[in-house]
Order: C-alpha cells, then structure tokens, then sequence
C-alpha cells in the first residue's frame, strides 16, 4: 500500500511525460509566486501552491499516482520489494526533467531585463545597469 505505480493503461514513456508535466506545472507555481522581483503577486502565496499542488494531483494521480516526489516513491517501494521496483526510475527522472524544465523556463523566458542607461559624466564607461543605478541614487 502505498506505492506508486503506472496504470496499466499508459507505456512508460507517457508515464514519464505525466510526471514530468505534473513537477513541472509545480515547480513553475512556485517559482512564479516566490519570485520577489514580482510585483504583481498578491495574495496568499501558500494557496497558491497548493492550488496547484491539488491540481497536479487530481490530474495525475489515476496515471501515475502523481508522486512528483522521489522520496515518496522510494519509502514504499523499499518497505514493499518486488514488483516496486520495476518502473521506479519514473520517479525519479520525470521530477528531476520537469524541474529543470521549468529552472530553464523561468530562468531565461522570465529573467530579469537589464536596464542600461547613459551616464553623462564618464564618457569612457557610459552605460550602467539596474543594480549599479539604484546604489546611485
């Protein structure tokens, strides 16, 4: 009991492609609300991180048990043996590949822009960024 398992129903490739798409949907949440450079996050952070930690879940678990979670998936299948094992490595690559998606994602589509500006008083280094122009002022 416990354990999660694909349903018989999918290959291992989708199997894969649900954890990954569950980890990813996430991670990218959470990434997205915690971000302090977001000014236009309100509300309680943590509800919307469960939102869609619920969201994930209802999607994924009649696939995979939506286990998005390595450590959930090997306490099981270790206390139970046999037949666990067998497609374990679901577990733990599909949420290891949909966090690094969603780290690339955020990372380079949602990155902070760089604001260049002109200073007047060095010719010879005329532009600062962001960082630089707000220990300026």
């Amino acid at each position: 009991m416990g354990v999660s398992h694909v349903n018989p129903d999918l290959t291992n490739g989708q199997a894969f492609g649900v954890e990954v798409i569950c980890t990813f949907v996430l991670i990218l949440t959470v990434f997205g609300v915690t971000d302090s450079r977001r000014a236009d996050v309100k509300g309680p952070v943590a509800l919307a991180i469960g939102f869609a930690a619920i969201g994930t879940h209802l999607f994924g678990i009649p696939y995979t048990g939506a286990s998005m979670n390595p450590a959930r998936s090997f306490g099981p299948a270790l206390v139970m043996g046999g037949d666990a094992w067998t497609q374990h490595w679901i577990y733990w690559v599909g949420p290891l590949f949909g966090s690094i998606l969603a780290t690339l994602l955020y990372t380079l589509v949602f990155r902070e822009k760089k604001i260049l500006l002109v200073r007047e008083e060095a010719p010879e280094n005329n532009c600062v960024d962001e960082a630089e122009l707000k220990m300026m002022s």
